[in-house]
């Protein structure tokens, strides 16, 4: 019978397209946590800056 067919896939097969369905699902979620990890650690770096009067200060850092 044609893999196109109406016919239930076997269970082997379905029990990896879960897996593959959970491992996907599993990998949105971790690129979500790093992407806002990222983004925290973005906002938290400073630039040294050394101004014309040799005054030094700090501003947020430009990463893009």
């Amino acid at each position: 019978m044609p893999s196109w067919s109406n016919r239930a896939p076997a269970r082997g097969r379905t029990g990896q397209l879960d897996d593959a369905i959970l491992s996907y699902e599993r990998g949105a979620l971790l690129k979500r946590h790093c992407e806002r990890k990222l983004n925290e650690a973005q906002q938290r770096v400073d630039r040294i800056v050394i101004g014309a009067d040799g005054a030094v200060t700090a501003e947020p850092a430009k990463l893009d």
